[in-house]
């Protein structure tokens, strides 16, 4: 399966995982760095951390 090689942090993704995002980026047509962003605000929501990013979706919602 052919997918885009992404040079930013992406280039710390396993093989296999990012051939998963891939799928999941067809199957969602969701962009990888949508997805990828939801998995990290998930990953610091769940170590309890705080981020910009939480606090600005928070007012959205």
């Amino acid at each position: 399966m052919r997918y885009t090689k992404y040079t930013w942090v992406g280039n710390r993704i396993a093989e296999a995982d990012m051939a998963d995002l891939y799928r999941m980026k067809l199957r969602t047509r969701r962009p990888i760095t949508v997805l990828v962003a939801e998995a990290v605000s998930e990953y610091i929501k769940a170590r309890g951390c705080k981020s910009p990013a939480h606090e600005n979706k928070a007012r959205r919602e």
